[in-house]
């Protein structure tokens, strides 16, 4: 590339628009910065809620009419830790959106 052709190419990247940022509002994420619809990190469960037998959000015993909260999500090297996880029917209502 010639010198003029370079400079052109640098002139044209600086006077492009600059990209525009995703603004998130107050509502749409929580104050850990995760959506408030998610369910906790694998990582961050207990044995019982890793199993699917206790509520991903307040750790009670699940027994009957348990609702599907969606899959907590996790990661330990290569080894993927996603599993599906369920919560009872109060913390239903609050966090998973039908």
């Amino acid at each position: 590339m010639r010198t003029s052709d370079a400079s052109a190419a640098v002139a044209a990247a600086a006077c492009s628009p600059a990209p525009t940022a995703v603004r998130r509002t107050a509502w749409s994420r929580s104050p850990t910065g995760r959506d408030p619809q998610e369910p906790p990190p694998a990582a961050d469960l207990s044995y019982e809620q890793y199993a699917g037998r206790a509520c991903c959000w307040c750790s009670k015993t699940l027994s009957g009419g348990a609702v599907s909260a969606g899959i907590s999500r996790g990661r330990i090297g290569a080894h993927v830790l996603d599993t599906e996880v369920y919560a009872c029917p109060d913390c239903a209502g609050d966090h998973v959106q039908e």
